[in-house]
């Protein structure tokens, strides 16, 4: 799933800084900015099948119940 488009003024890709609610987002490990109330910032998050179960997380831990999220940023250019 991309939803990037090429902004012509810019001459780069960007992807829609719209939050979208959680059951839209990409769950082919495509990492995420994910958020959800309680969170104190947004959270880098990625799907993932584990032993007991699928779900979001951030490295090694489980994120419980993310609400929202967006597309990251493109990383700078070196």
């Amino acid at each position: 799933m991309s939803d990037r488009r090429w902004d012509t003024e810019r001459q780069e890709w960007v992807y829609p800084a719209d939050w979208r609610t959680i059951d839209s987002a990409p769950k082919d490990g495509t990492r995420i900015l994910a958020w959800r109330k309680g969170f104190v910032h947004p959270i880098v998050v990625e799907y993932s099948q584990a032993i007991d179960g699928s779900g979001w997380f951030d490295g090694l831990i489980y994120v419980a119940n993310p609400t929202h999220w967006v597309h990251l940023p493109e990383s700078p250019d070196d």
